[in-house]
């Protein structure tokens, strides 16, 4: 499997050096395009299909907490810390068609694989109550990588249909779990000793597909720009994504295997919410026939 995330990593480190290529060269060797006319027809609408690759970041939003501890009758429990320094980056990579139906109007169909990774600390302390001094304290970081297979499907509006061509979009995404991992960090303090005495740190992972739901829905909305070379567009989009339902399996959120020892493994019900950055190059697929130049919205 470790093999399989490097070809991975290397995809989308490297697409974009090759698409860049590409499309320089498809620039240079194309003879030129044709632009639609007033009229419907041939040359009313154009077809686009591409690549796509990205990072995105997320943020959990608590939607209803649980705890371990309420079964050992606590009067305290503990408490989950989402802050935005615990969500580590993740990426998609995909496919797109884009249908231009006008000049000012474009429907995206994106297909992807993407990664989506978030995070909490939990920290914990015993004190004895006849010595002060005897006491021991431990943290735990809580990592979830969650790989899913996206279908999002967004409307645009084109504001300047020329080779700089910003736009606007909103849609929907609907997205398919296909696996999710569980990475523990421990560390701790004891203070038992006399001293404080550093604890080394302690990573273990499993596997926690079991703890999330099979699928989930999520709107998105943003913005971007495309520049349009003769035979090809680049383009950038920011987008911002809201998810609409928990991705937590709450039939499995205490009766799932764990396989390892560390509090705070009852997970919160959650939505992400969160911002993602996407490059794209797309190739025409309607050409005139005479001069195989593109048609040109």
């Amino acid at each position: 499997m470790q093999y399989v995330w490097q070809i991975v990593y290397a995809m989308v480190k490297y697409c974009w050096i090759l698409s860049l290529i590409i499309s320089f060269s498809l620039d240079g060797l194309a003879q030129g395009s044709k632009r639609r006319p007033g009229g419907g027809g041939f040359t009313s609408s154009q077809w686009y299909v591409g690549i796509s690759s990205g990072i995105n970041q997320f943020q959990p939003k608590v939607q209803e907490s649980f705890s371990e501890i309420d079964y050992w009758g606590a009067d305290v429990l503990e408490t989950k810390d989402y802050s935005s320094s615990e969500q580590p980056i993740g990426y998609h990579l995909g496919l797109i068609t884009i249908f231009s139906p006008t000049k000012f109007l474009q429907i995206a169909l994106n297909p992807s694989y993407a990664q989506q990774r978030w995070g909490y600390r939990t920290e914990y302390a015993w004190n004895d109550i006849d010595n002060e001094n005897n006491s021991y304290e431990v943290d735990y970081s809580h990592q979830y990588t969650l790989h899913y297979l996206q279908l999002p499907l967004t409307a645009r509006y084109v504001f300047l249909p020329r080779r700089w061509k910003p736009f606007i979009q909103a849609g929907i995404q609907y997205q398919m779990r296909v696996d999710a991992t569980k990475e523990l960090v421990s560390a701790g303090t004891d203070f038992t000793s006399g001293s404080p005495i550093s604890l080394q740190n302690d990573t273990q992972s499993t596997t926690a597909t079991s703890l999330f739901n099979n699928s989930q829905w999520a709107a998105k909305a943003g913005g971007g720009i495309y520049y349009h070379f003769t035979g090809c567009m680049a383009g950038i989009e920011l987008n911002y994504y809201y998810g609409l339902n928990s991705i937590v399996n709450d039939q499995t959120r205490f009766s799932a295997t764990r396989n390892f020892q560390g509090l705070g493994n009852a997970l919160d019900d959650i939505r992400l919410s969160g911002r993602e950055i996407t490059f794209q190059l797309v190739f025409p697929m309607k050409y005139l026939t005479k001069s195989f130049s593109p048609v040109v919205m």
